[in-house]
């Protein structure tokens, strides 16, 4: 099993003018790709308060969002609110 799974493959994050460290992203965006444990990081983005994680899968050809709720769950949303990308403003991001 690997031990590195949490590391986005992007962040966005929203830095003050005077920010030298960044504690966490506002989004994350993570590729699915064969055997990966994307999921598995929810947990720990929700734990340091990433607000959204997109999740884009190459063979669906498709971007879903994933909003922080309550309980520091991800229910599954039709817009990305920090984006402003809403249903199928998500499927633009995939060429």
């Amino acid at each position: 099993m690997r031990t590195n799974f949490r590391v986005p493959d992007l962040g966005v994050c929203d830095p003050s003018p005077d920010s030298v460290y960044l504690p966490s992203c506002r989004v994350v965006v993570e590729v699915l790709s064969p055997e990966d444990e994307t999921y598995a990081n929810f947990g720990f983005c929700a734990a340091h308060g990433v607000d959204e994680i997109l999740v884009a899968d190459p063979d669906a050809r498709t971007v879903q969002c994933w909003v922080l709720g309550a309980n520091a769950t991800y229910p599954l949303a039709d817009r990305s609110i920090v984006l402003g990308f809403a249903g199928a403003g998500l499927a633009v991001l995939w060429p």
